[in-house]
């Protein structure tokens, strides 16, 4: 079945609300404080795959509105704010517009987008944010290397400035160059962000000839997670020019009775599920393992109606395997 409310409150809990008492209490107890991210996001899958990905790492409080990012903002300051400009209310620049309201141009912006916002990229330019780009899809890995880059990058930022300030022989004219040479470090990091998303969808003739050569096989087609960028980029661009209907679900696996992610037992279970997702879809559908406990699957030329069939049909399946792991799932019209 679809992944309940509780589950999504469950795994929120988990990781999100950096209470200022808790933060006091770790620092009393000489436990290094984690740092604080704001996730403004609607989309309910994109939510758990962050959730998933950074919520070891960092504190995140999860909004699904522009007004709830600056509410947070007033409550609690997070060392940075990820937003999708893909969301139905949102858009880049007027967004940094908020954010400018709340007083908030020091907090690095990350976006997550399927093109570049040509609008996002002017006002962040015209009001001094800083801002930084994540193309979906992204793997786990890739944005946990990004995030925590990014705010290595701005801690270097904030040191370069406080050691200026520190240097009363730093002024004038000097004070200026040195400003402006901090100014084209961090420019030079935003455009390494930025070069990283690729306007082209890569070896696509390569992944079309293995599909060929195999579409008379049973069952889905496993890649690894780059080729299935370089599928997801080509179904975008032919969703621009016609009709495409496809479907991204994303399957979450927990473990039970004490069991643990890292077990044996787990990646044998995931394995298991792994297999029945393949053979229970066909040639033209896709799925690569996209984390220790999650499997992402886009069905094409397929309804959301005919997609939760699908997904309910292999969640059938796995439970009547009767192993010691929970499953649940998001479904999402493509794109992401």
């Amino acid at each position: 079945m679809e992944l309940a409310d509780n589950e999504v409150r469950r795994s929120q809990a988990d990781v999100s609300a950096a209470k200022a008492e808790d933060s006091a209490a770790e620092e009393t107890a000489g436990v290094p404080v984690m740092r604080k991210l704001l996730v403004t996001e609607d989309n309910r899958m994109i939510r758990m795959i962050i959730l998933h990905a950074l919520g070891s790492h960092y504190r995140i409080t999860c909004v699904s509105t522009v007004d709830e990012t600056v509410q947070e903002i007033k409550v609690r300051r997070p060392d940075m704010i990820i937003a999708d400009l893909d969301m139905e209310e949102l858009d880049g620049g007027s967004f940094l517009d908020h954010l400018a309201a709340a007083d908030a141009y020091t907090i690095p912006v990350v976006f997550l987008l399927t093109k570049k916002s040509t609008s996002a990229e002017s006002r962040s330019l015209a009001l001094g944010f800083r801002d930084y780009y994540i193309r979906k899809p992204f793997s786990e890995e890739d944005l946990q290397e990004k995030v925590g880059r990014i705010l290595n990058t701005e801690d270097t930022w904030k040191n370069l400035q406080e050691d200026v300030q520190k240097k009363p022989e730093i002024s004038g004219e000097k004070r200026t160059i040195v400003e402006k040479s901090i100014s084209r470090f961090l420019a030079d990091e935003q455009d390494e962000e930025q070069d990283s998303i690729p306007d082209t969808p890569g070896d696509l003739a390569g992944i079309q000839a293995r599909i060929r050569e195999e579409e008379n096989s049973f069952g889905a087609c496993e890649m690894s997670f780059s080729e299935f960028c370089v599928m997801y980029h080509l179904m975008q661009r032919q969703r621009e020019r016609k009709d495409v209907t496809a479907q991204i679900v994303l399957f979450t696996m927990y473990p039970k009775g004490g069991m643990k992610r890292e077990s044996v037992e787990f990646e044998a279970g995931m394995a298991e599920f792994s297999q029945i997702v393949n053979q229970s879809l066909r040639r033209c559908d896709v799925t690569v393992r996209y984390s220790s406990s999650q499997l992402l699957a886009m069905f094409t030329d397929c309804y959301q109606k005919d997609g939760r069939m699908v997904a309910d049909r292999i969640m059938h399946t796995w439970k009547l395997q009767d192993m010691p792991c929970e499953v649940a799932y998001e479904i999402r019209t493509f794109p992401l």
